[in-house]
């Protein structure tokens, strides 16, 4: 739909181990309701257009149901990668079985690192050295610019802040102050 933002990702996630931020990243398709609920277990409903953004992300997607104060999870990238191509299901599975709590969460993200290894995202070049990435973010002028064009990257509308958009007094003085470059006035 033209000007919707729901585009098969809800969020990012950068897996920490052991309080280091490890540099796997996933994405979350998150879905909530008993209206997922499934005879055996859940399911995320989709379109071609869904299957064919999981099946090709560069970061895997794994789909999160919250029901009943529970989660459930799928990786929803293998399920798209793994269909036969004149497959066209409308729902993805989530087994009821693949619960996501504090208990499970290492496992579950052991195994979203484990993909990652396998045959996880599709890369493009060698991770840059973290020396690198520091020299650049010691550079303020260096890095203002690099935000800039990765927020360009990104499919989603509100990366064009106006004063119609933007948060009204008596948020917006203090909220401003946190960016570094020009901010819409405030139309109050």
């Amino acid at each position: 739909m033209l000007g919707s933002n729901d585009v098969g990702k809800d969020a990012y996630v950068d897996i920490v181990v052991d309080g280091d931020v490890s540099g796997d990243v996933i994405a979350l398709q998150i879905k909530g309701g008993e209206s997922f609920r499934r005879a055996r277990g859940y399911a995320i409903h989709c379109t071609a257009a869904d299957r064919e953004l999981w099946r090709s992300s560069s970061i895997p997607v794994f789909g999160v149901v919250h029901d009943a104060g529970k989660l459930h999870w799928t990786n929803l990238t293998a399920w798209a990668r793994a269909l036969a191509s004149d497959m066209r299901p409308a729902a993805a599975p989530v087994e009821a079985t693949f619960a996501l709590d504090e208990r499970r969460l290492p496992g579950f993200l052991g195994q979203a690192r484990a993909y990652l290894r396998a045959d996880g995202p599709l890369r493009c070049a060698p991770a840059a050295p973290a020396a690198s990435f520091s020299a650049v973010h010691a550079n303020r002028a260096a890095l203002a610019p690099a935000i800039q064009v990765l927020t360009l990257t990104v499919g989603h509308g509100d990366i064009f802040w106006t004063p119609d958009n933007w948060l009204p007094e008596p948020f917006a003085t203090p909220s401003a102050a946190s960016f570094a470059g020009p901010q819409p006035r405030s139309s109050s």
